[in-house]
């Protein structure tokens, strides 16, 4: 099964560790999430990537503002079900593409969901940058 070239929008299976599994000490995530790919770098002959993580779980309240909610017409592009999907700004994980942490989306399939449309990716990026303060969770 090949890899997909790591882009901006691309949705992956990937083992997402959120903030507070790593703060616990957690190295590695307790299952695979969809995670959005938002920024991918050149450093030295790696690729680095960053990931944000695709959650059917409201956020609390407290957090909703770091997170989110994609429409029914998002979810079935990037080969989600109706119900309803959270993107969690507020972590971050980044990672040397492909990384050990990813995954197929299913036993046998390809490790890529489908790639969030162009407009929905530019309200994600508006969106990070309204929440200021991002910190990336090293996973290599």
């Amino acid at each position: 099964m090949a890899l997909p070239t790591p882009v901006p929008g691309l949705v992956i299976g990937y083992e997402f560790l959120f903030r507070e599994d790593h703060a616990a000490g957690r190295e590695n995530a307790n299952r695979p999430h969809p995670c959005a790919i938002i920024i991918v770098t050149e450093d030295g002959p790696h690729q680095r990537v960053r990931v944000v993580a695709i959650s059917h779980a409201p956020p609390s309240p407290s957090a909703a503002a770091h997170h989110m909610q994609l429409t029914p017409a998002e979810c079935r592009q990037i080969g989600q079900d109706h119900a309803d999907h959270w993107v969690n700004l507020r972590d971050i994980n980044g990672f040397d593409w492909p990384g050990y942490d990813l995954k197929p989306i299913a036993p046998g399939k390809n490790y890529a969901f489908g790639r969030l449309p162009r407009a929905t990716f530019a309200r994600l990026v508006a969106a990070m940058k309204a929440c200021a303060g991002h910190k990336t969770i090293p996973r290599d």
